[in-house]
């Protein structure tokens, strides 16, 4: 990985992909840790027992599950960023793009 302080500080490398899989692991140990804990914490009521020990199973199943597709929604948001930016280098490459282009031909037979 080539660090340029001057890529980095006009925002043409992006840093958060390489640190979303960080995120991802400490989000997912803070939703099961959560989800234990309301387990414990439903075990512990007397009378909303059954709703807690429900509502805590649902948590550590679907927990993980969204902070996974909250990670993967991003991924999927640079990955598009990183195909744009190659399209646009191979344009670029081609056309000779920042040039602007012609102007327009006056088509014969049509009052301006």
């Amino acid at each position: 990985m080539n660090f340029n302080l001057s890529d980095f500080l006009t925002f043409d490398k992006m840093i958060t992909p390489t640190i979303l899989k960080v995120i991802y692991y400490v989000l997912m140990v803070v939703v099961l840790l959560a989800g234990i804990a309301a387990l414990f914490a439903a075990l512990m009521s007397g009378r909303q027992m059954l709703a807690g020990l429900f509502s805590a199973l649902i948590f550590l199943v679907l927990g993980p599950l969204m902070v996974r597709m909250y990670c993967e929604l991003l991924a999927v948001l640079f990955e598009i960023h990183k195909n744009l930016r190659e399209i646009n280098d191979r344009g670029r490459q081609t056309t000779g793009y920042p040039q602007a282009p012609p102007p327009p031909q006056a088509v014969p037979g049509w009052n301006s």
